[in-house]
Order: structure tokens, then C-alpha cells, then sequence
């Protein structure tokens, strides 16, 4: 068996990989050390572009295409974003949609009541969390975008959410001083 360089192999997929997943490609290379910035930029012209949208930062190659899917919409992407009470997510869209990318590590009934506990912490701090699988964002990364630019716009139309809202605040408010 031939085994070639992961420069070499970032090459030979630029020649068949959708830029989308040549991100991913890349992304992974770079937080995994295996390549640097600038190995990458001096190799191939094809890898020019991809090379401008990685970013180290990202921990999986379904954090890389759903972040490239949502800001080739048009929206700001933050990745690994810091959130108070919350800890690290994996995309911050727009300031107020975190989007949480599931692989097999949430499997568990352990990590999922983490997960839940972490959405409810967002929720509870005026975020809206949105949580996608491998399937989704593999076979369905429409439908995730779709989602995400909803949760935007919902978000914020309830900025201002009316009467009913801040009597339920209120009532919130006046029991946890209790």
C-alpha cells in the first residue's frame, strides 16, 4: 500500500471534491496539525479558494459545510463561539442561533441529557440552540440551512414580543425571588 503526504492528499482531492467538502478537507488538516497555511497556499491554484474559507477552528467537516452553507447565505457565522453559561458552540449565527452539530459522541443518553441542559442554559440566556445530525447535514443541508435562516428571523421578530410576554416575565421574575 502507497500512502502519500496529507499535502499530497489535499491535492488529489481538490481534484474531485465539491468545494464544500474540500473545506472541510482542509479545516481538518490544519487543526490536526498535519499541514500548515501556508504549505497549503503554495501548492495549487485550485486551492486557492478553498484555502480562504477554512478555518482551523472547526472540530468536525459537518461544522465546516454547514458554517459554508449558512454564510454563502449571507449570514454571520461565528465558529466555536464562547457563550456564557453555555461553554463553547459550534456556530453562532448572526449573534443569536447557536447551531450544535451532532456526530456519534451523542449518542449517548448521557451526552444528550448534557445537551438538552446546554440548550436550555441558551434558551434561558435569550439564544435560540438548533441541533443537526451527520444525516442532515449530509443528505439535507437545505433543509439545515432553512432552518437556521428561520430561527434568525424568528428570533428576531420576538425581539419586541409583546404584552402576554412580559407578564410572563414578570411572573417568572416575581417566583425565582421567592
Amino acid at each position: 500500500m502507497t500512502c502519500v503526504s496529507p499535502l499530497d492528499a489535499l491535492v488529489q482531492a481538490s481534484r474531485c471534491l465539491a468545494h464544500p467538502e474540500l473545506v472541510a478537507a482542509i479545516d481538518s488538516a490544519l487543526r490536526r496539525g498535519v499541514v500548515r497555511r501556508d504549505e497549503v497556499a503554495c501548492i495549487r491554484p485550485a486551492l486557492d479558494r478553498a484555502l480562504i474559507d477554512a478555518d482551523p477552528s472547526a472540530e468536525s467537516g459537518l461544522e465546516s459545510l454547514t458554517r459554508l452553507a449558512i454564510r454563502d447565505l449571507g449570514l454571520h457565522v461565528e465558529p466555536q463561539a464562547s457563550i456564557v453559561g453555555v461553554g463553547s458552540v459550534d456556530l453562532l449565527v448572526e449573534g443569536c442561533v447557536i447551531v450544535e452539530l451532532d456526530g456519534a459522541t451523542h449518542r449517548t443518553s448521557q451526552q444528550q441529557r448534557r445537551d438538552h441542559d446546554r440548550d436550555a442554559v441558551a434558551m434561558a440566556s435569550g439564544y435560540t440552540p438548533l441541533r443537526f445530525d451527520y444525516v442532515q447535514v449530509i443528505g439535507r443541508r437545505e433543509l439545515v440551512a432553512r432552518a437556521v435562516v428561520n430561527a434568525v428571523r424568528t428570533h428576531r421578530s420576538v425581539k419586541s414580543p409583546g404584552r402576554v410576554v412580559r407578564v410572563a416575565q414578570m411572573r417568572l421574575d416575581a417566583t425565582t425571588r421567592t
